[in-house]
């Protein structure tokens, strides 16, 4: 039976032995032990969460509480979150089906939830048979865009959707994918192509900015160039740039010294930033810029360690300038808004090691999530212990292990972060105090 509780629950100490003094658990669901928690994601202070669980073949979603009766073959990661901003969530369930052929007839619906006075709101936005699926939201959480792509080759009718804000702005166009936000909603583009042609699609049409090889095993040589703008979502850590420049604002271009495969192994990468051409590396990733787009931070090959081959030692690179290492890997950057901290992690021999502003701060596991209060005075971040559960750590505290964490919060005051935390088919509203 599932139902929701209110029980508080006052946390001394747990597995670890840690003193946790001013952390508390209240209990708020509990979900049915027969349906495994497949998929979970929740706002800071708890006001809109969902999961999804399943029994066998069939799939539901849970928001807030309240579970949508109607059952799904697949509820994807990629296709459930919430928005940027926790207000609202936009979800895709699959309903698996095949013709006479065997060819794969999948249908997504695609539906909108959010909260209101009145209480949960939830709408269809439609029904189409595609697969393989995205999703994507602007920084601000305003304009939203799903792919939908045909389900099949031989597939007819209405077929690779694009949607933004819920209304169809596409369907002419095979393999849509790569949807990137400028400012507003009139300022958009996605990538599709053919068998022969490889095209940038914006409100003014379609323009093709590559010929496509027949041959599957060969090179690329298109000249692919990133830009990057604080409007890039970091999903992870990892901020991805857009593969084209359509008059969107960004703050900085990656570039290669040369583009041809045959000069693969001695090509150099480098960033333009502020106007200024920064040094060059046998690699580059990692781009993260503060708010302003005033600092740009990034992972760079070691430019005094060149072997022969893929080389994989790194550095921290801060507006140019090496920061920090050389590392034998590296793994995530996380910049405050202001751009006044960094933090990294690197694995050191088979250790995770993470690094606040050049500074060691410990060992750390997997699923690694970094937030900063709102005068970036405290940090905190979700990691994983020895048994792969996630631990939130926040100055000298540690949370107990969960199953799952939603997102992190700092209070307005900064004096307490807020998260809800899934352990044991239980959802607990975790508040810590500084």
């Amino acid at each position: 039976m599932i139902r929701p509780l209110l029980l508080v629950i006052l946390v001394s100490t747990f597995a670890f032995g840690q003193k946790t003094t001013g952390i508390t658990e209240k209990l708020i669901y509990e979900f049915d032990p027969a349906r495994p928690v497949e998929h979970f994601d929740a706002s800071p202070d708890g006001s809109l969460w969902f999961a999804v669980d399943g029994f066998a073949q069939i799939r539901n979603m849970i928001i807030s509480g309240t579970r949508i009766e109607k059952e799904f073959n697949e509820i994807p990661v990629a296709t459930a979150q919430i928005d940027p901003t926790n207000s609202y969530i936009i979800w895709m369930g699959l309903v698996r089906n095949i013709d006479l052929d065997g060819f794969n007839m999948t249908v997504t619906e695609v539906h909108k939830a959010s909260l209101a006075k009145s209480g949960l709101v939830t709408d269809s936005i439609g029904a189409f048979t595609a697969d393989y699926n995205s999703l994507y939201f602007s920084r601000n959480g305003e304009h939203f865009a799903a792919l939908l792509p045909r389900a099949n080759i031989k597939q007819q009718g209405v077929r690779d959707v694009v949607l933004l804000d819920g209304k169809v702005i596409s369907t002419e166009y095979q393999r849509p994918r790569t949807f990137s936000f400028g400012t507003g909603s009139d300022t958009w583009a996605f990538r599709a192509n053919d068998d022969e042609m490889d095209y940038l699609i914006t409100k003014t049409g379609a323009q093709v900015v590559a010929k496509r090889d027949k041959n599957p095993y060969a090179r690329p040589e298109e000249a692919i160039i990133r830009f990057f703008s604080p409007h890039n979502i970091a999903l992870g850590g990892i901020v991805e740039g857009m593969d084209y420049n359509n008059n969107f604002y960004n703050s900085a271009a990656l570039y290669k010294t040369s583009y041809r495969s045959a000069h693969r192994d001695s090509a150099r990468h480098y960033m333009i930033f502020g106007n200024k051409v920064l040094p060059p590396h046998r690699w580059i990733n990692n781009i993260a810029m503060d708010t302003a787009g005033t600092h740009i931070a990034y992972f760079g090959a070691d430019p005094a360690w060149v072997p022969m081959g893929d080389e994989r030692k790194g550095v921290v690179v801060l507006d140019g300038k090496v920061i920090a290492g050389p590392y034998a890997s590296t793994s995530l950057l996380f910049m405050s808004p202001s751009g006044k901290h960094l933090a990294w992690t690197v694995k050191e021999g088979e250790v995770m090691k993470l690094y606040y502003n050049k500074k060691y701060v410990g060992d750390v596991g997997a699923g690694m999530r970094f937030v900063w209060s709102g005068d970036e005075k405290n940090y905190a971040y979700v990691t994983s212990n020895a048994r792969g559960k996630s631990i939130v750590i926040v100055g000298n505290k540690e949370s107990a292990p969960f199953d799952r964490t939603g997102r992190l919060g700092f209070s307005r005051d900064g004096k307490s972060l807020e998260f809800l935390g899934l352990r044991a088919h239980k959802l607990y509203q975790v508040k810590i105090k500084l």
